[in-house]
């Protein structure tokens, strides 16, 4: 199966598409597992011409303070379990882990210092924005996880900590700096 990525649009049926040549995933991920290690690196099959609309992000060299909102974006389904045809964003607060655990516990989940979760009512990912991002000023600070329903007030979205060290070595590993 070929996949690919869009670039250079907000909405699906416009911009360019680019072939994905390689996927990189974390060697310690364990799918249907701990939303930590969770993070892909895409390699593509040519490379993408940076313009007012196509723009690449840094990473966030420390882990996002608890009551930081960040960015979330995605293509995920709206309220009416649609998928979006326009790239949705929204503005979530970084809970702390201990508080994120209490939600999460039942569901046999840990959260470790991998990942942070993030909880507004009626505000969050959808399913479909696994993988999106997370940014906090400008700078890439995590990637969607996991969640169980779309800004429930009971349900905190769970994000891989792009700052932590294991994490961030990866990256840099991966991409040879």
């Amino acid at each position: 199966m070929s996949r690919e990525v869009k670039v250079g649009s907000a909405t699906r049926d416009a911009g360019s598409a680019v072939a994905v040549k390689e996927i990189n995933r974390h060697p310690k991920f364990v799918q249907n597992s701990k939303p930590e290690y969770d993070i892909a690196i895409l390699r593509l099959k040519d490379d993408v011409k940076f313009t007012d609309s196509i723009k690449a992000i840094g990473l966030a060299s420390t882990s996002p303070a608890v009551g930081t909102k960040g960015r979330v974006s995605g293509w995920g389904r709206k309220d009416d379990g649609v998928d979006s045809t326009t790239l949705r964003d929204v503005y979530v607060p970084v809970i702390s882990n201990k508080d994120c655990q209490k939600y999460v516990d039942a569901e046999g989940i840990t959260i470790s210092n991998r990942t942070f979760c993030a909880l507004e009512t009626g505000k969050g990912p959808c399913q479909g924005d696994s993988g999106g991002p997370f940014a906090v000023d400008g700078k890439l600070a995590g990637i969607v996880s996991g969640g169980n329903e779309c800004g429930d007030a009971k349900s905190p979205s769970q994000y891989t900590d792009i700052a932590n060290k294991d994490i961030r070595d990866w990256i840099r590993g991966v991409n040879g700096f």
